[in-house]
């Protein structure tokens, strides 16, 4: 009898994987068989950036070595060095070019060009380096099945190809666009087994991430929306950052490194206290963002 219900669980659990079950057994039952003890050293963060207001979101550029940060509460984007030091910024609140309305995510790509998600505006606004204003991307009209009025752009991730995607907290949909802002498809989330709405996106080559606000999973879909499955990461995932073919997370007591498949190889306690906004990684230090810091520590 044992045997015939582990076969099950078995089944059940690839099925699950199609996006076609509810997944919350498999998740208790991964998360009680794969969780890792603590390393003994807990990584202690020290502040390099203070009294930021609502900051919600983080990139690092190795070619520049530089960070950008939303500062939603101020309507802006700041760029600093990864000791904390502001360089540039751009923004206030407003409706124009290079203003923002409640700017919710950011992707800096290789530092050329800086895509920022200007949700209360209904746009995309794109920087150059110097965070001097280049273009704005818009939603498709309604042809494509989408009323550009009630687009909220949650989070955006531009791969190694160009493509940009964005979630669209409205329609619970993600938006692809080509590298020159062109708009390319839908991809639909009702069609798969997740919860919405989305804490990030994040991308790797021609597949992209998607991490649940709420029960801590992160399902991998590829560039043109087909659906390749999903990990039970870890409950209570706060942000989550994609740096070579590592994911890093971070909840409100522990920074998890995960392999590109979602199993944990490392976890680590750390000191950061807060509301966890974001986490950002470069070759030899990690980032976490709060509402109010940004803490930085070497990379263990």
């Amino acid at each position: 009898m044992r045997n015939i219900l582990y076969l099950l669980v078995i089944t059940f659990f690839a099925f699950s994987c199609s996006g076609a079950a509810e997944t919350s057994q498999i998740v208790e039952e991964y998360n009680q068989t794969t969780d890792l003890s603590r390393s003994e050293a807990d990584l202690q963060f020290s502040v390099i950036s203070d009294g930021l207001r609502n900051a919600v979101s983080v990139d690092y550029v190795s070619t520049e070595n530089s960070l950008y940060i939303v500062e939603q509460g101020r309507n802006r984007i700041l760029k600093l060095t990864t000791g904390g030091i502001r360089t540039d910024s751009v923004g206030t609140r407003g409706s124009g070019d290079s203003r923002f309305d409640a700017p919710s995510s950011i992707d800096a790509t290789n530092g050329l060009q800086v895509f920022v998600a200007d949700r209360n505006n209904a746009r995309i606004q794109v920087f150059e380096r110097r965070l001097a204003y280049l273009s704005t991307i818009t939603p498709p009209s309604d042809r494509q099945g989408i009323n550009p009025v009630f687009f909220r752009p949650e989070a955006i991730t531009v791969n190694s190809f160009g493509d940009i995607f964005v979630y669209d907290g409205e329609s619970q949909q993600i938006l692809k666009y080509d590298r020159n802002g062109r708009f390319q498809l839908v991809i639909s989330l009702s069609v798969f087994d997740l919860e919405t709405p989305l804490r990030s996106i994040q991308s790797f080559e021609d597949r992209l991430y998607l991490l649940e606000r709420d029960r801590g999973l992160i399902h991998e879909i590829t560039a043109q929306g087909g659906y390749r499955g999903f990990s039970p990461a870890s409950q209570g995932l706060k942000a989550m950052y994609i740096y070579e073919d590592q994911i890093w997370g971070v909840t409100d007591n522990d920074l998890i490194v995960f392999n590109l498949n979602g199993r944990p190889i490392h976890r680590y306690s750390h000191n950061v206290t807060g509301n966890v906004t974001g986490v950002a990684v470069s070759r030899s230090r990690v980032f976490i963002l709060t509402a109010n810091t940004l803490k930085s520590v070497s990379k263990p």
